[in-house]
């Protein structure tokens, strides 16, 4: 690509860049008046959850039982609550409980906009532009702020165009080995924050995918020991 091709792909993607930022501090405009979108399991599930995540961590527990729930509560038998992931330990024990849930809360739309954009753009050979409205749509979907209130749900939800892209990278690419672990990696993140229904309708989502390249490939043997490697790598 040229330098004025580059110049001329730069000037379209501001405008984009600046509608999702405008979008994004629309979401955010109730944190920065200093109020929480608390509703739903948000306000009856999540915030209690992580106050008393938080509490225990700056005692130096992880909080794996709850004395305050149901007279005593195996909080780390709980499919949601995600006490192990390495994020939330960071976000919570470093971070004001506050700064933890809005940064909990808001983050998920960019780092969505940023895996569908790399899937499309490298896995699909999207041009620029397509490949950031791509992202935009996987990112601020119905989907995604309609289960605003369900944080776990769609931090694992974002998690599926970055699987998408280790497993085409396993199934086509010539390094599969790196792309099998990001791929474990992945899988490991997703359960330790806590959806079991969302991580099985990623995993379907992946051998759908996984199909679909078979289908397409003509070189299916090379594909199936992709397949093989990324099964490997789960």
């Amino acid at each position: 690509m040229s330098d004025t091709d580059q110049q001329s792909c730069r000037a379209e993607i501001a405008p984009v860049l600046g509608f999702y930022a405008i979008l994004l501090m629309i979401l955010a405009y109730p944190f920065m008046r200093g109020e929480l979108l608390a509703a739903y399991d948000l306000a009856e599930q999540f915030l209690p959850f992580r106050a008393f995540y938080a509490a225990c961590l700056e005692e130096g527990s992880l909080g794996l039982w709850n004395p305050w729930l149901c007279r005593g509560y195996n909080h780390l038998g709980e499919g949601q609550a995600g006490l192990l992931h390495p994020a939330h330990i960071l976000a919570y024990k470093c971070l004001p409980l506050r700064v933890g849930i809005i940064l909990e809360s808001l983050a998920y739309y960019p780092v969505a906009i940023l895996g569908m954009y790399l899937f499309v753009r490298r896995c699909l050979r999207f041009l620029p532009i397509p490949a950031l409205l791509a992202g935009g749509l996987f990112g601020f979907c119905t989907f995604s702020l309609a289960h605003f209130p369900h944080i776990n749900m769609v931090w694992v939800y974002v998690h599926l165009p970055y699987m998408l892209l280790a497993v085409h990278r396993c199934l086509c690419g010539r390094r599969r080995t790196p792309y099998a672990a990001l791929l474990a990696l992945l899988y490991a993140s997703m359960l330790l924050l806590g959806h079991p229904q969302q991580v099985w309708i990623n995993s379907l989502a992946i051998v759908m995918y996984g199909v679909f390249v078979l289908v397409r490939e003509t070189d299916r043997r090379r594909v199936i020991r992709g397949a093989g490697i990324a099964a490997a790598g789960v």
